[in-house]
């Protein structure tokens, strides 16, 4: 916004990393405060369009697992949507950032001295897989369940996560492979130049690895802060015109939303629906580029002369 590019002004050149980073930090505590809410709510509300009742009940259940908040669905019927987020996102914050969660984990303690006992009660309270060994040692078992307790806290975002860097690296990685394809087709003509295709194909491939690796870093952490997952487990973008240049549109990531948000060009269908083979013939038909066959190469050389 506004107020964030002035502060950048004013500072030093010396001071924007460091302070890029800080605010890059808070931005994404805060998505761990508020997305999990968010993305539950947004459940909720597309379930209460089917069966009002049963995604009310949903929601009490949720919010009692979650944050021992005793809602009755007639309470959450009546309430209003940007009421139940603020209460929702005030509890994520009180366990998140104050000690509701160090206290249940206490009282779990305190409660379940046997570590078979407190093994059940971590995996039925924070719905995490933990085993009596893990629990056996006194002096560790209270950060270990404070541990399980916050991914319980960030297990929706967690989700996303892992959900955005699987479709990146999937796309990208069909990507370089074509990338690499095309090298192979065309590194034999530096030979004429008295290189060695060979090495060249080692270094040209080494660099477009990096190159690979990069996209996917700037791909994967300039959607964590912008997509989100919806009930059939696809992401959506949330760009509203903004043009990015990693071209989203082509990817799983940036599919249109029900309410049409953030979608910028084509379909991940109509950007690989060819195989790198079919892309190939295709450019060897148009008579370019190095997709064209070392015999079509020879008949030219042969009209020519």
């Amino acid at each position: 916004d506004a107020e964030y590019m002035a502060d950048l002004r004013r500072k030093d050149p010396t001071e924007l990393v460091p302070y890029i980073l800080d605010k890059a930090r808070e931005s994404y505590h805060r998505r761990e405060i508020e997305y999990p809410v968010e993305f539950i709510l947004e459940m909720a509300f597309q379930a209460a369009q089917q069966d009002g009742s049963w995604a009310a009940n949903q929601l009490s259940n949720w919010a009692f697992n979650r944050f021992d908040i005793t809602w009755e669905p007639e309470t959450i019927a009546q309430m209003t949507a940007t009421d139940m987020r603020e209460k929702l996102v005030e509890a994520q914050r009180k366990w998140i950032e104050g000690d509701a969660l160090a206290k249940a984990v206490d009282a779990g303690i305190e409660k379940h001295r046997e570590p078979e006992k407190l093994a059940e009660w971590a995996k039925e309270r924070f719905g995490q897989e933990v085993t009596a060994k893990d629990l056996s040692d006194p002096t560790t078992r209270r950060e270990l369940l404070l541990t399980k307790g916050k991914a319980m806290l960030r297990a929706e975002l967690t989700q996303l996560e892992r959900f955005v860097l699987l479709q990146i690296l999937d796309q990208t990685w069909k990507d370089h492979l074509y990338v690499m394809d095309q090298l192979k087709g065309s590194v034999g003509l530096r030979g004429f130049a008295e290189k060695d295709p060979r090495i060249e194909y080692k270094h040209e491939g080494a660099n477009m690895f990096k190159q690979m690796q990069k996209a996917v870093r700037d791909r994967v952490t300039d959607l964590i802060f912008r997509a989100r997952l919806t009930n059939n487990a696809q992401t959506r973008n949330v760009y509203t015109a903004q043009q990015t240049r990693h071209d989203e549109a082509q990817s799983a990531i940036a599919q249109q939303g029900p309410e049409g948000e953030g979608s910028e060009g084509g379909s991940d269908e109509d950007a690989i629906a060819q195989s790198r083979h079919t892309r190939r013939a295709a450019a060897a038909r148009k008579g370019d580029g190095p997709a064209r066959s070392r015999s079509q190469q020879f008949k030219q050389r042969r009209k020519r002369r």
